[in-house]
């Protein structure tokens, strides 16, 4: 049976890979005909999803530090401007909505097909999607891969996401009550369904007891967790109040990486261990931040990650 299940997994894959390949060839069609016309221009393929994209921004920064005689184009998801518009290395940023002609060849086909990553990059058109460029098999922090793709030097000083403070309305009073809230984020953007609801109920229970106001950040129809505030903020005001706050607990979710280098202490969920290819590749160590605690749950019970948060907290 597991001979069977291989060989039907392998004919789906290359099935999935013929489904990429025509559009990807469009989508690369139109992105050289971009850069014939920006002479001395790298263009750089970036992910709907925000860690990716966060990762991919960071690596970018230092490539063109590395080059700075090359004009960078970014390809870019329309909905997260406000965060590319907080780093400062591109010369041209070009949005293509997900659900146009464009943006399924380029965005969607073209970043699914590995193939391009490496023919692309040999002729300045970078895929920065690593799961896409290498898959999880290598067991490797993604800014390490994107690293070896963009061939940076492995002491490359990090660039860590930096947007400028917006005011926090999303919070009553949250300049007298900042010192107490604590917030959830239940969700990942690849999962509808909070994982881990039983655990994270028992976490608002013990910050409530120790008498901290919680949140729950939801977006959408996501429902917040028993006996928290919803809160409902766009991106950049996240950052400000991770910034303010003395903790966020998440599951593990491409937010993390956008709030990594906040001042508030991050408590951090994965649902296996710390040896998957999932935790390897998303991993917080790769960012050299010392005020994030992981726990993996697989070999943990609820209590025992309820115990390692009340020594995090009390450190």
């Amino acid at each position: 049976m597991s001979v069977l299940r291989r060989g039907l997994r392998y004919c789906w894959n290359k099935l999935k890979d013929a489904y990429y390949f025509i559009p990807s060839i469009k989508g690369y069609k139109h992105l050289k005909h971009i850069q014939d016309e920006r002479p001395n221009s790298a263009i750089f393929i970036t992910s709907y999803a925000l860690g990716d994209l966060v990762y991919a921004l960071a690596c970018i920064e230092v490539w063109h530090k590395m080059n700075p005689e090359k004009k960078i184009v970014l390809i870019a998801d329309p909905n997260k401007k406000e965060i590319i518009e907080s780093y400062s290395s591109f010369d041209e940023v070009l949005y293509y909505g997900r659900n146009t002609k464009l943006g399924k060849q380029i965005l969607v086909h073209l970043n699914g097909s590995w193939f391009y990553s490496f023919v692309g990059r040999n002729r300045g058109i970078y895929n920065t999607i690593p799961e896409q460029i290498y898959g999880r098999k290598l067991g490797r922090n993604n800014l390490d891969l994107l690293k070896d793709y963009l061939q940076l030097p492995n002491n490359s000083e990090i660039v860590y996401p930096k947007p400028q403070k917006v005011e926090i309305t999303s919070i009553p009073n949250f300049g007298k009550s900042k010192d107490k809230i604590v917030v959830i984020n239940p969700y990942s953007s690849g999962n509808t369904i909070c994982r881990c609801t039983e655990l994270l109920n028992k976490i608002v229970d013990v910050l409530k007891d120790k008498g901290f106001i919680v949140y729950s950040n939801i977006v959408g129809e996501q429902e917040p967790l028993n006996g928290t505030d919803p809160l409902r903020c766009d991106l950049l005001e996240m950052y400000s109040i991770a910034d303010e706050i003395p903790l966020v607990v998440s599951v593990r979710s491409g937010i993390v990486d956008w709030i990594v280098s906040t001042n508030s202490k991050k408590f951090v969920i994965y649902r296996g261990n710390s040896s998957d290819g999932f935790s390897k590749m998303f991993n917080l160590k790769a960012w050299g931040i010392e005020n994030c605690k992981e726990v993996y749950m697989e070999n943990l019970s609820n209590q025992d990650a309820l115990d390692i948060l009340e020594k995090y907290i009390g450190d």
